[in-house]
């Protein structure tokens, strides 16, 4: 339900979100621009596509890496 009424407000309004999610497909869909934090630095920032393809990435290594 919340995710239903962020996801409406921002396409609808076209105004500037402020989430935090691990759900990097809902990321993708409502945002154009992206942040990734670690540990209170910025690891990556830029276009949402960039940020969430690196943030992929970066999990897929760790997986394979078993941390």
């Amino acid at each position: 339900m919340h995710e239903e009424f962020c996801e409406k407000s921002a396409l609808d309004d076209q105004k500037t979100l402020i989430m935090a999610s691990y759900k990097l497909n809902l990321a993708g869909e409502l945002c154009t621009a992206a942040v990734w934090p670690n540990n209170g630095d910025i690891v990556y920032r830029g276009p949402v596509k960039d940020v969430t393809s690196n943030c992929r990435a970066s999990m897929q290594e760790r997986k394979s890496k078993g941390n």
